[in-house]
């Protein structure tokens, strides 16, 4: 058996004639992950932050599962399928909207059940071509119909650039239940009035 490792460099190469043999360990590190399915390879194992993988699925596709019941919250993090059920019964995906009494929530396991995720073709030419981090979402209703919602550049990428006002919220949401409301909205205006303060 061989241990082959694909790192995360961005101009990693295959090397000539290498391919995976049978009852070889193939690991991706972070961004490798993605090189390795570009190559047609199955990683044995994904390991990494992940931060740098497209289109925010890949880390499962590669690792041929989605984590559809994740045993802890860290699982819950990297889950597409639970993130889904986090955002419609939480409103939303914040670091503190993943808690860990919903981790046995019949209902978000029954959402999570009906998520399906995979790699859209479109969003992974655009990642190679723009490096632009798209995806797109499709729900299908009781009645048949078909919702769609593209998006070309992900949030905070300089083609769709966070405003103040997500900024705000973003730090609002974070630092909230840590600090409370009112430590948090004072902490906010001096980060934000900083070059008047005294020193």
């Amino acid at each position: 058996m061989r241990a082959i490792i694909v790192a995360g460099s961005p101009e990693v190469i295959r090397p000539p004639g290498l391919r995976p043999q049978p009852g070889d360990l193939v690991i991706g590190a972070d961004l490798g992950a993605a090189h390795c399915l570009r190559w047609g390879w199955r990683p044995s194992l994904v390991i990494g932050d992940l931060d740098s993988l497209p289109a925010g699925v890949v880390a499962e596709e590669a690792a041929g599962r989605v984590i559809r019941h994740p045993r802890d919250i860290t699982d819950a993090h990297y889950s597409v399928a639970y993130g889904a059920a986090v955002r419609f019964y939480r409103g939303g995906n914040g670091f503190f909207e993943y808690v860990e009494e919903d981790l046995s929530d019949p209902r978000f396991r029954a959402l999570e059940d009906k998520v399906e995720v995979y790699i859209d073709p479109q969003s992974e030419e655009e990642r190679l071509r723009l490096n632009n981090r798209g995806a797109i979402v499709t729900i299908e209703t009781n009645d048949g119909r078909k919702l769609e919602k593209r998006v070309q550049y992900s949030k905070g990428h300089p083609m769709n650039p966070m405003t103040e006002e997500d900024m705000r919220q973003k730090f609002l949401n974070t630092v909230t239940p840590r600090l409370g409301a009112k430590r948090t909205a004072e902490l906010l205006e001096r980060v934000e009035n900083v070059e008047s303060l005294d020193n």
